[in-house]
């Protein structure tokens, strides 16, 4: 029977310490957003909570790739995430008053929707994806 896409192999392997980069520097990149003067905002015509959602789904379905990438199990994935999304999402609402923006528990309910919503798409797609190729197995 075979383990379906393991992240220990081919391609993946190849390409987790890049993963880990970009990873990497598109939640600093995310940080240095939120923490830019709302004095020097130019409007986006997207309303506030909608990036919310969107950047911390983007956020956490990388770091669910990364660290599905760098052979951590299901459970140690999901704990990851459970931990360190919020804990940013925390640390990043409670820094902007530093920069004359609001801490607002709203956005922080928005990340964690969106960050939910990402790593169950990515977790579910792994267990398809694993199912099928087991399903195909003698």
């Amino acid at each position: 029977m075979t383990n379906g896409i393991e992240p220990a192999s081919g391609w993946v392997r190849k390409f987790r310490g890049r993963m880990l980069g970009v990873t990497a520097a598109f939640w600093l990149a995310c940080f240095v957003g939120t923490h830019i003067p709302a004095s020097r905002l130019v409007p986006l015509g997207v309303k506030d909570k909608t990036l919310h959602l969107s950047g911390y789904a983007a956020m956490a379905a990388m770091l669910a790739a990364t660290m599905w990438a760098y052979g951590w199990p299901r459970r140690k994935r999901l704990l990851g995430a459970a931990t360190m999304i919020p804990a940013y999402a925390a640390l990043d609402e409670i820094t902007q008053p530093l920069v004359n923006r609001c801490a607002d528990v709203a956005d922080w309910t928005a990340d964690m929707i969106g960050a939910a919503a990402a790593v169950t798409a990515f977790e579910t797609l792994i267990l398809f994806v694993n199912r099928r190729q087991n399903a195909g197995s003698p």
